[in-house]
């Protein structure tokens, strides 16, 4: 069977809006590799595997592996905050504020040699 030219545009588009964002890769591979293996193990470009992204769009999303890991931090704790309130808005606000503290603090820290 072939597609038209508009056929094949409609499929592009369906494909293209069903994929998540690399943001989201990107999180998604860090919340189960940082999760199962802890931080300082992975690096990034395990985490770039994983996402199946290219190293450009870790580096113009989230900066550093620092800044990955805090997002990381801070939806780890958001969705803790939001299961034990049951997603009361108010509770995932304070939660995310908290851990933007937790990663403030662990980037104050000296790093390990």
């Amino acid at each position: 069977m072939k597609l038209s030219k508009s056929d094949r545009g409609d499929v592009m588009a369906v494909h293209q809006a069903a994929k998540p964002s690399a943001r989201e890769r990107l999180l998604a591979a860090a919340n189960e590799l940082f999760y199962t293996e802890g931080v300082h193990t992975v690096g990034i470009d395990r985490v770039i595997e994983q996402a199946g992204v290219a190293k450009a769009s870790l580096y113009n999303t989230f900066g550093s592996k620092e800044e990955l890991v805090h997002a990381y931090l801070e939806g780890r704790h958001a969705a803790m905050a939001a299961r034990l309130t049951g997603g009361r808005g108010d509770a995932a606000r304070q939660g995310a504020q908290s851990g933007r503290l937790l990663a403030d603090w662990i980037r104050s820290r000296p790093a390990a040699s």
